[in-house]
């Protein structure tokens, strides 16, 4: 069997064991959010993508070179992000800034030899939100596809954690702290000063590797996600080509204990009786 074939039948398998999972909780017929008919289940449900609202866009947005931010509270929903923009930023740089985006891009910072604008240090991100009203009875992650380097992040005035890296996505579970239909405050402080002894990583092909220049800024897109109160994630494939066999796992988030054992069928191409993988 080719390896393209194994895989196809591994990720059907997942995708099988999804709708089963998916089978148990009451989902829509169609996403309000996609628009899209969904797949039917085995009792007739439609298993959906998961809906998504889109953050990008513009944010409030202000450095923070003296790294007064956390001390001073500025996550606090009602607190004052400083006035922009500071000696030496661009005029445009006046206190928002657009999402996906490096702040050095969009005005931010000072003149170096190298380039017209270039802060690094932290930066504070903050807009509101209103959780949609149908999302009640889901669970809510916040989903931020990558910020150079480090990020920590605020709901209202609950600290959610933090991330160190900027190659990999991050997500925070909002779903103790909100209720759908509420109009809520994210504040992400995003700190671009690299910090050896935590993450010694260095290049992977972005503008510090060509011009040897630190930059910082939500880069990758930033959403909420709504979810069952049972889903996959982290899915791995692992095809064997000696034996024209593959396997697949995932992990089961949630409410675990209400699912059912999951198995999915796969034909080999050879006609042989089917496996049963878990």
């Amino acid at each position: 069997m080719k390896l393209g074939n194994l895989m196809y039948l591994a990720i059907g398998g997942l995708m099988l064991i999804s709708s089963i999972i998916s089978a148990d909780s009451a989902a829509p017929a169609e996403s309000p959010e996609s628009g899209l008919p969904g797949k039917e289940n085995r009792d007739g449900t439609s298993a959906l993508p998961r809906e998504k609202m889109s953050l990008d866009g513009i944010w409030n947005f202000a450095t923070d070179p003296d790294n007064r931010g956390e001390s001073e509270k500025w996550y606090l929903p009602d607190a004052k992000l400083p006035a922009m923009p500071l000696p030496g930023y661009a005029p445009t740089a006046d206190g928002t800034i657009r999402v996906p985006g490096i702040w050095d891009n969009q005005g931010y910072g000072t003149e170096t030899d190298k380039v017209r604008h270039n802060f690094v240090g932290k930066g504070w991100y903050r807009r509101t939100v209103e959780i949609p009203a149908s999302w009640a009875g889901q669970q809510t992650f916040l989903i931020v596809t990558g910020a150079s380097r480090y990020t920590k992040v605020w709901l209202d005035d609950q600290y959610l954690g933090e991330h160190i890296g900027f190659l990999s996505v991050q997500e925070y579970d909002l779903t103790p702290y909100l209720a759908a239909g509420r109009t809520v405050t994210l504040t992400i402080q995003v700190d671009s000063k690299q910090r050896w002894e935590v993450d010694a990583l260095y290049g992977a092909c972005t503008l510090a590797d060509f011009m040897d220049i630190p930059w910082g800024g939500i880069w990758g897109h930033i959403f909420l996600e709504a979810r069952a109160d049972v889903w996959l994630s982290e899915l791995f494939v692992q095809p064997d080509i000696s034996d024209s066999t593959c396997s697949a796992s995932a992990v089961l988030n949630g409410k675990t204990d209400s699912v059912e054992n999951g198995f999915a069928n796969t034909r080999r191409s050879d006609d042989k009786p089917p496996g049963r993988h878990s």
